[in-house]
């Protein structure tokens, strides 16, 4: 049986513990080795939680980080330190379901897959009960990878994949610093597959923690995302998806500047950066978004800020349909 790397960013983590470390233990699959990557800025008693909860996790290490490149540096140590023939990078406040790791290893070995991506439901109770049987299986190549990403039919979070540690190795697939770091790894790791799996059943509970990173980063998560979509543009230059990757990315950024204040938002898609972006990328063939930005940036923000409150964050939502 493969070993699986499980590996855990912990920031001031204490409060999800104990919970995290139940849900490993409650996992249908054993052959488990646990990373707790914990920042040296911790100033709780984290580490002492783990030392207490953790004597049911035979293969359970906790490593200090020392450097500062927060929840990305965490995910790198993790993946150099892994020992397993899998890994899967958890987030400490969410709750996977007891057969996660062991679905995602059956897809994964049955396809001979580089990585396999599980769908997740949204909630803001971590004991919300799962009640979905049911979730079927779409075996994809890399260019099907790359499209269904691309279309919001595969989520980029590092927590919904289990991911072949020597393919990352490999393809020196690694986090970059900074906020939104899951985009830039997700790109980077469907475009360099040969085969992904994606699994409707919802596997995991995210957590819609109020007292989360990226809810408390205000302006800053904005900055970040735009910031991350303009790196993708610079990473598939001179590459077979170059165009498909542009406009992405400029529609992103465009959606991401809703997450800052509206005078920020509307400074940002007036700005010389932005507009030269859209003239670039989006007016052939023309995005709507693009037109409702130009005619009205009041109705394009609060228009998307009701449809992320109202639907896409709702209680319960899966992130795709079963």
């Amino acid at each position: 049986m493969p070993t699986v790397t499980v590996v855990v960013p912990v920031l001031n983590g204490s409060r999800f513990v104990e919970s995290s470390i139940t849900y490993i233990t409650q996992q249908e699959y054993r052959s488990l080795e646990i990373l707790f990557i914990v920042d040296s800025k911790t100033v709780d008693d984290t580490v002492e939680k783990i030392e207490k909860f953790s004597n049911d996790l035979p293969n359970c290490r906790v490593i200090i980080q020392e450097d500062p490149y927060g929840l990305s540096g965490s995910r790198n140590i993790g993946l150099d330190e892994a020992q397993g023939e899998y890994i899967w990078f958890m987030d400490i406040d969410d709750r996977p379901y007891p057969d996660f790791i062991s679905t995602l290893v059956k897809l994964i070995e049955e396809h001979d897959a580089d990585v396999t991506i599980s769908n997740f439901v949204r909630s803001s109770n971590i004991d919300s009960k799962e009640t979905c049987k049911k979730g079927r299986k779409t075996v994809l190549s890399r260019e099907q990878a790359m499209k269904a990403l691309m279309s919001d039919k595969i989520p980029v979070t590092a927590w919904s994949k289990l991911i072949k540690t020597d393919f990352l190795r490999q393809n020196d697939i690694r986090f970059y610093p900074g906020f939104a770091e899951d985009i830039n790894h997700t790109y980077k790791v469907l475009n360099a597959c040969s085969r992904a799996v994606y699994f409707s059943k919802p596997m995991y509970l995210y957590f819609q923690n109020s007292l989360s990173i990226c809810a408390s980063l205000g302006n800053e998560r904005g900055r970040e995302e735009i910031r991350t979509y303009g790196e993708l543009v610079d990473l598939f230059k001179n590459t077979d998806m170059e165009g498909k990757i542009c406009r992405r990315s400029a529609i992103m950024m465009l959606r991401s500047s809703i997450h800052m204040d509206y005078k920020t938002y509307r400074s940002y898609v007036k700005s010389d950066e932005f507009l030269d972006i859209g003239k670039l990328y989006l007016r052939f063939p023309l995005s709507l978004e693009f037109i409702c930005v130009r005619l009205s940036p009041f109705l394009y923000y609060y228009g998307l800020q009701f449809y992320l409150k109202f639907f896409y964050y709702r209680e319960l939502r899966y992130y795709t349909k079963i």
